[in-house]
């Protein structure tokens, strides 16, 4: 086994995985303290009208991991206490709505008090007249006061127009049918629960697109409208689009759509959606983003080359040989799962904790990394932060009368130090790994 391929074990720590595995089925599934680890707070927000009178109702969605949260054992369950705080400014900085609001999370496993892929999704809703606003969200953590913010600006347009006119959309994880009972997530005859984070896919039987929106009839005599949905991808272009009739009968139009996403590859797209009215007469358009983080069916049919390309990071030399001239569907499939398989840290569970890492960074450096025309996880900082996940620290020096810009990344949490050099020798925002490339057997220089 090479050195550059000597997956490090303590760090499993991190993931809060009780289990040992042999090196060569790892890869290093360390957290460091770079600034695009996982938050234990996200949060997103959709508009819609809340009545006649042309008030909107800005819903803010929130989810709240557990790994970052202090739990306490009580008679055998764990609980986390948090205060839940949302803050509405206006366009002067004049705050006009407040609440706050205790909340717990409960578990009865201490394994999963600090799991990573463990959650919480809620909804506050305030009404509010179209305008510009600055939305805070904070959580504090009442075990030990650490807080966890959020800020984000919304714009709410009036939807009360003469010419018809669609909400914000809101991605969706859930939906069910609507019962008596109340429920934060109703929308007339339906419970939609928001995906917060509006990330998809990420295992077999995960591939499609959920979002609800509503379109609203306007004063005009418009009786139909055609709703054009379309998904782009950066650089291969428009991947999906359909067309939606909508016959108005005086009522608000309520939709809750799905597209497949069984043949898209991992990566970051957008929705554009297009409202048009008579003679084609484009009426008002949105884009949104989303992301993909894997299928099953888009890694073996979409561009197998290119799923070889990304598992080659981690692979030991001449593990993908086999599975380079591979053509059958299930042929590949059988491959990509077993390759998986041997990495799996907690075999005889439906989670492969390691694959969905692996997919996961591949989204954060493709979203901070990306370099010209190239995809973030083809650019030496996307390799290594791929293989080898967060740095504990950064020297990052982006001018200088002396040198190039240039970033040092250190790892010295893990079983070995290791530091690697970037320069972006071209000063074109592309930083290039230096020699040593495995980044071995050097001293901290700190």
């Amino acid at each position: 086994m090479s050195n550059r391929k000597r997956y490090i074990l303590p760090v499993v720590l991190a993931l809060g995985l009780a289990f040992a595995a042999p090196a060569e089925a790892q890869f290093s599934t360390h957290h460091g303290s770079f600034s695009v680890a996982q938050e234990p707070l996200e949060t997103d927000w959709a508009c819609f009208l809340a009545d006649d009178s042309g008030r909107l109702q800005l819903e803010i969605y929130y989810q709240i991991y557990n790994f970052g949260f202090q739990f306490e054992e009580v008679d055998g369950e764990f609980i986390a206490q948090y205060e839940l705080v949302v803050h509405v400014f206006d366009g002067d900085d004049k705050l006009v709505e407040s609440s706050s609001r205790d909340r717990q999370i409960r578990t009865p496993s201490r394994l999963k008090t600090t799991s990573r892929l463990d959650f919480r999704t809620s909804q506050v809703s305030v009404v509010l007249p179209p305008g510009k606003y600055k939305v805070e969200v904070t959580a504090l953590d009442k075990a030990n006061d650490r807080v966890y913010r959020k800020d984000f600006k919304v714009e709410l347009e009036d939807v009360i127009r003469g010419t018809p006119r669609m909400s914000g959309v809101e991605f969706v994880q859930a939906f069910s049918k609507a019962d008596s009972g109340a429920n934060v997530f109703a929308k007339s005859d339906l419970i939609v629960v928001p995906s917060v984070t509006r990330a998809y896919g990420g295992g077999e039987g995960q591939g499609r697109l959920l979002y609800y929106f509503e379109i609203y009839p306007g004063q005009d005599s418009v009786s139909k409208v055609i709703v054009e949905t379309k998904v782009r991808h950066r650089s291969q272009g428009m991947l999906y689009r359909d067309t939606l009739h909508v016959n108005f009968t005086g009522e608000t139009v309520r939709q809750l759509r799905e597209i497949s996403l069984e043949y898209f590859s991992p990566g970051e797209y957008e929705l554009e959606m297009s409202l048009r009215g008579r003679r084609n007469k484009k009426l008002q358009d949105a884009t949104f983003n989303f992301q993909v983080l894997w299928t099953l069916e888009g890694v073996v049919r979409h561009d197998w080359k290119t799923t070889l390309r990304q598992l080659a990071i981690i692979a030991e030399p001449g593990e993908l040989d086999g599975m380079k001239d591979l053509e059958g569907i299930e042929e590949r499939r059988d491959a990509f799962r077993n390759f998986w398989l041997e990495r799996d840290p907690t075999p005889g569970t439906e989670e492969n904790e390691a694959l969905d890492e692996f997919y996961r960074r591949i989204h954060i450096a493709n979203h901070h990394f990306a370099a010209m025309l190239r995809d973030g996880w083809t650019t030496d900082r996307g390799r290594i932060f791929i293989e080898y996940g967060s740095p504990d620290q950064i020297d990052d020096v982006p001018f200088s009368t002396e040198a190039r810009p240039y970033q040092i990344w250190h790892y010295y949490t893990t079983a070995r130090y290791l530091r690697f050099l970037f320069i972006d020798e071209n000063e074109d925002g592309e930083y290039r790994l230096q020699y040593p490339y495995d980044g071995l057997n050097q001293q901290p220089d700190f």
